[in-house]
């Protein structure tokens, strides 16, 4: 049995949830339970949010995690003020940076708690800033306050007092703060030690990312809350399973299509582009762009040793992987090549968001209008990363070639997960009344869609 399980909160504290199917569970993650809207669906997920670390206590204090004794660690994902956490008594001794634990306060507005993390075997009374597991700095919020030296002390003070601290995500972060090593040398002292921050950001800690750029924790409770509404509908149906093949389809339209046209209609240079044009751009790429996302995110989940299954409420799982390769199977071996390729690479955020965009920018792409436009844009990316890659990876050779080799095999590979979705589609095991079954159609029958 698993060791690492990734559940909503919801089925744990069923009545009917059954401990001794765990017996060697290890890690628990329970999933984000605030109310999410889904996109292109009727109704929302109804759960109970974990917006206050009072709420997070009573909720953790009403599990018998005891009945499992194998399980080790919880992780809890929540959302509060950083000020509703407290110090833990065994660390308010200390002091950190000349300024005593007891007096220091943690400002108003000043970060979030995004996730909490705890043994579940010892006696739990409070949530403190030693359970931070991931924080959130909104950076205009340092601004507010008004006094960086200050600021950076509390940043000193939570890093030196979090045991679990894996990542802290800094939003709107200005370009001038990103170069200034003296910034992030003096916050989160205790973890975070960057030895090269002006050349790349991300090569100076996997603990630290700016903006989104590269992982949404949420996600996972986005997918969660897709899977979760489609186990509601076959409840309402008389049915005890989601059919699989349904669960894939919704996952894609609902999250990694909707998602990835958010990213693409965020880039400057699309903008410069006419309606048909990006549209035509988009349908040539999403499935590229999908399986792409998939393979750097995976660094991310290997990382943190996360699992790659959801299991829902009924017990039904379901596999990241097959998400990944969007249900071909046969592209399993070859994704798992190619994520290894990269590793090799050293592929890194910015190399990430340039391959998409070159991806994007096909001025092959069936359909287009303007493909001068196209090729202008593709070619300015190009050059970008190529600099970016003999600057700062000079100890990788060609690293832009190899980079550029990797797309004839992303591009087979999002073919064959097409024509599997096609054929499913075609075979009738979900409906054809789809955003999903229309862009799929796009591709294999495009004279359906001319004018």
């Amino acid at each position: 049995m698993s060791g690492h399980l990734l559940v909503a909160r919801s089925a744990i504290e069923n009545p009917n949830w059954k401990w001794e199917n765990w017996p060697s569970l290890k890690t628990l993650e329970l999933k984000n339970e605030n109310r999410i809207e889904l996109r292109h669906t009727r109704t929302s997920v109804r759960t109970s949010p974990v917006f206050s670390a009072k709420y997070a206590i009573e909720a953790m204090n009403k599990i018998c995690f005891n009945q499992c004794p194998s399980l080790e660690k919880v992780s809890l994902t929540v959302y509060f003020d950083l000020e509703e956490l407290q110090f833990a008594p065994n660390v308010q001794q200390q002091s950190f940076t000349g300024v005593p634990l007891p007096t220091a306060t943690i400002p108003k507005l000043f970060g979030k708690a995004k996730k909490l993390a705890f043994n579940p075997q010892l006696p739990l009374k409070s949530f403190t800033i030693e359970h931070l597991e991931e924080v959130e700095v909104p950076f205009e919020n340092i601004k507010i306050n008004g006094n960086l030296h200050n600021d950076e002390t509390i940043m000193n003070i939570i890093g030196n007092s979090s045991k679990n601290l894996k990542l802290v995500d800094v939003r709107n972060m200005e370009e001038h703060m990103i170069q200034s090593n003296h910034f992030f040398d003096h916050g989160f002292a205790g973890l975070f030690r960057p030895s090269n921050l002006t050349q790349n950001f991300e090569r100076s800690s996997s603990v630290f990312k700016v903006g989104s750029l590269d992982i949404d924790t949420d996600w996972t409770d986005e997918l969660g809350a897709i899977l979760d509404e489609e186990l509601e509908e076959c409840d309402e149906d008389g049915n005890s399973e989601v059919h699989p093949f349904k669960m894939l389809c919704s996952a894609i339209e609902h999250l990694d299509i909707w998602r990835l046209q958010g990213w693409t209609q965020g880039w400057t240079l699309n903008r410069l582009l006419d309606e048909i044009d990006k549209d035509s751009l988009f349908y040539n790429a999403w499935s590229e762009l999908l399986i792409l996302d998939h393979i750097h995110n995976l660094k991310y989940r290997n990382h943190f040793n996360l699992s790659g299954v959801y299991v829902l409420e009924n017990g039904q799982k379901f596999e990241l992987i097959n998400l990944a390769v969007l249900g071909e199977k046969g592209n399993i071996e070859a994704f798992h090549k190619l994520y290894s390729k990269l590793e090799t690479l050293k592929f890194d955020s910015m190399d990430y968001e340039m391959i998409k965009l070159i991806i994007l920018s096909n001025p092959e792409a069936p359909g287009l209008q303007n493909k001068n436009r196209v090729q202008a844009n593709c070619d300015l990316v190009k050059g970008i990363l190529q600099k970016h890659c003999n600057d700062f990876y000079p100890s990788v050779p060609n690293k832009f070639d190899q980079l550029m080799n990797i797309l004839p095999d992303l591009r087979s590979m999002a073919l064959m997960g097409e024509e599997c979705l096609y054929s499913k589609h075609m075979e009738g095991c979900v409906s054809k009344e789809t955003v999903l079954f229309e862009y799929l159609l796009r591709k294999k029958e495009p004279e359906t869609f001319q004018n």
